[in-house]
């Protein structure tokens, strides 16, 4: 009889630990992010203002390759890349939902993959 109940514990352990440690792992691919192939304008266009000096704030335009989804997004933005002003970048870029983000930031991040062409623009 001592033999069933001692069993019956292991059996309980391991179920519990098994349990927990698979409910540790996180399957949720969102994490990753997504990667996306984007056009960055040759220009940068004002868009809002800047709260403490309420001047214009130019920021990056990028829009999603095929598609006219589109982004603004401050110089400096995109880990690991940096705008120069004159040239329309063609970028691969990783998109990272961010878990908690400030009420007035961006609640995605962007780390540069590759800069697939970049092409020098008529300045105007």
């Amino acid at each position: 009889m001592k033999r069933k109940v001692f069993d019956l514990e292991r059996l309980t352990v391991i179920v519990v630990f098994l349990v927990l440690f698979l409910s540790g792992c996180n399957t949720d691919s969102d994490d990753k992010g997504r990667i996306e192939v984007l056009i960055v304008s040759s220009k940068l266009v004002p868009t809002g203002t800047n709260p403490q000096t309420n001047t214009l704030v130019d920021v990056m335009e990028l829009t999603k390759e095929n598609s006219n989804v589109k982004y603004y997004l401050a110089l400096g933005t995109i880990e690991g890349f940096e705008y120069t002003e004159g040239y329309e970048y063609k970028l691969k870029v990783q998109i990272i939902p961010i878990k908690n983000p400030p009420m007035d930031g961006y609640t995605e991040s962007f780390k540069l993959i590759e800069i697939i062409s970049t092409i020098e623009c008529d300045k105007q």
